[in-house]
């Protein structure tokens, strides 16, 4: 599944091996995607909302946001309460029990 480094492999007269060199799994164009990532992880994004700090951390922006309406996920709600019948389960450890929900027709 997925992509796999190319290994050159080197052999002696003999046939013996003499050496094998995997292709890199990271080009130079992958590894500065990765560090840009990286930094704009680190010094950018808010570890809090994971917006960009320049916006949710601006005072100016401190009464500029407006909540909305939450959206209920109607999937999530079966689990819960689900979850919460199983509460009163007389079976031990109730916490290793995986929800089966499906959406009817």
């Amino acid at each position: 599944m997925g992509w796999e480094p190319t290994t050159t492999f080197e052999t002696g007269a003999d046939g013996r091996l003499l050496s094998s060199v995997p292709e890199p799994e990271w080009s130079d164009e992958e590894q500065g995607k990765m560090l840009a990532l990286t930094y704009y992880e680190a010094a950018e994004k808010c570890p809090v909302c994971g917006g960009p700090k320049s916006e949710c951390q601006d005072p100016a922006n401190e009464m500029r946001y407006k909540a909305e309406p939450p959206v209920r996920c109607f999937y999530q709600t079966q689990v819960s309460r689900e979850l919460d019948q199983w509460k009163s389960d007389e079976r031990r450890h109730t916490q290793a029990l995986i929800p089966q929900v499906k959406l009817q027709e």
